[in-house]
């Protein structure tokens, strides 16, 4: 029988949406208490979905990156279970993942979305004779219209593709004529030298860059202002709060928020500002030891690098809560009790 996973609750969040001129509101920001009023007029009823974002750590990559625990921990079939687990926990309308192989057994367990995957184009998974691993969007076909999607690969200096990419989908309530959502799914380039950080900055602009104008297409198609289409991006970012990457994410002209931000998103922007709100993010959403060589010394991991970003029109009602540090314990991850080394994120939000 499969361990149990880390217990885990759901959290309310008291929120209302970040003004679309980049104005107080957002994750975190308290919400403004209504005006007195005989008549407040018509009122749209929001609608809610639950969005789960996870890196699942793919085979593979597992048994040769690493990763300081117990090697029948790490198997496909010691995992596979917990997987699924972990999935079926957070019951979402809305499933983001990273490091995705096996893609037949998790199609296989997500009847009833549609499917959307891009695997890397030089995957190191498959230097260990495991499948190609890369990333995937699954929206439930009961809640959503799949009306467009387009997968869009970053570009290097000089326009070569690089090994990361983008999944864009423009989902059709199917119980609301009249509400739509963009949601994206990515996993920026991984690494702490230099050219990796540089890199990872250059692919979050073009992450913002692609969804924006991917967001004026549905806009348009839907017969909306591109400011009035709820936007929803989600991913291994693979770089910290402080880093150039979030700077990026935060000052965009989509006006972002993150969902697990547990401060306003400030009304205006400065170095200053980014920081400070920056210290809302969650301690960690990855933890491991790792070693370079086999009985090596290992080095522990340990920091925040997996996000939801919602737009202003999207409202995070719910935060399903991360495990601390006490109850994961001092092996971290991935453990008998969870199968990645990157905690899943996952929200309830409403759009009205």
């Amino acid at each position: 029988m499969a361990a149990a996973l880390l217990a885990r609750e759901w959290r309310h969040v008291e929120i209302a949406p970040a003004a679309a001129g980049g104005g107080a509101g957002g994750a975190g920001a308290p919400a403004a208490a209504a005006a007195d009023s005989d008549d407040p007029g018509p009122v749209a009823a929001p609608y809610r979905y639950t969005v789960l974002q996870w890196n699942m750590l793919a085979d593979g990559l597992a048994q040769t990156g690493g990763l300081v625990t117990p090697p029948g921990l790490l198997t496909w079939e010691a995992r596979w279970p917990l997987i699924q687990a972990e999935i079926a926990a957070a019951a979402a309308d809305i499933v983001c993942m990273q490091e995705v192989n096996h893609v037949g057994e998790l199609t296989k367990l997500m009847r009833g979305y549609d499917v959307m995957y891009c695997p890397k184009l030089r995957s190191p998974a498959l230097h260990s004779g495991a499948d190609a691993d890369g990333i995937a969007l699954f929206t439930s076909s009961a809640r959503f219209r799949l009306v467009d999607a387009r997968t869009v690969h970053y570009r290097r200096d000089g326009g070569v593709l690089a090994n990361q990419a983008v999944l864009l989908a423009h989902l059709s309530d199917r119980s609301a004529a009249g509400r739509h959502l963009v949601v994206g799914c990515t996993h920026l380039k991984a690494g702490g030298d230099a050219a990796s950080v540089a890199m990872r900055a250059d692919q979050a602009r073009q992450l913002v860059r692609a969804a924006s104008q991917f967001r004026t297409r549905a806009a348009a198609a839907a017969g909306l202002a591109p400011a009035d289409m709820s936007l929803l991006l989600a991913g291994d970012l693979n770089d910290s709060p402080d880093s150039a990457m979030y700077t990026t994410m935060m000052r965009s002209n989509l006006h972002l928020a993150s969902a697990y931000n547990s401060l306003p998103r400030p009304p205006r922007f400065s170095a200053a500002a980014t920081a400070a709100y920056a210290a809302g993010e969650p301690d960690f959403t990855t933890w491991k030891w790792r070693t370079s060589t086999v009985g090596g010394p290992a080095t522990e991991h340990r920091h925040t690098s997996d996000y939801i970003w919602v737009s202003p029109t999207v409202t995070v009602e719910e935060v399903r809560c991360l495990p601390t540090a006490a109850a994961i314990g001092v092996a971290a991850l991935p453990s008998r009790h969870y199968p990645s080394d990157h905690l899943s994120l996952a929200v309830r939000v409403s759009i009205a």
